[in-house]
């Protein structure tokens, strides 16, 4: 068997193709929580829309105690949990915070994709913002 290295010398590229038994090393590049190694997860930044704007994420550890807030966070799965632990714990990134019921309508990303009117793009906190980043359509205003 080939030896599994325990740090990646070069991040695993979004799409790439994972060797039949191996696994994405935590702290690469993922598309896909199933690519990940066993007991991680691919995070996608809340603002990339799960990975659907062609975003990567990256396999992370999957946290092993939340606190019992129930504030509610939407899935990638489009589930609600509790809160983004609960979810990460169970190997779901997170689409947005609140409850699932609201259609998610995306907006930016490279075909630069407008919102309707009434609402303007939210892309998230400004120090996460870098070319084709996809955002979420909110009511103007908030």
């Amino acid at each position: 068997p080939t030896p599994t290295p325990t740090e990646p010398t070069e991040p695993t590229r979004p799409g790439a193709v994972v060797p039949p038994g191996g696994a994405i090393p935590i702290g690469s590049a993922c598309t896909a929580s199933g690519q990940c190694a066993s007991g991680a997860y691919c995070q996608f930044p809340e603002a990339a829309a799960c990975g659907e704007g062609g975003v990567a994420g990256v396999c992370t550890e999957r946290p092993r105690i939340c606190q019992k807030d129930c504030r509610g966070a939407c899935g990638c799965d489009g589930k609600r949990y509790c809160n983004t632990c609960q979810a990460e714990s169970l190997g779901v990134s997170i689409r947005h915070q609140g409850n699932c019921l609201e259609p998610i309508v995306q907006c930016g990303g490279i075909a630069g994709l407008r919102c309707p009117d009434g609402m303007t793009c939210d892309y998230g906190p400004p120090d996460t913002i870098y070319p084709d980043k996809m955002g979420v359509c909110v009511p103007d205003g908030e």
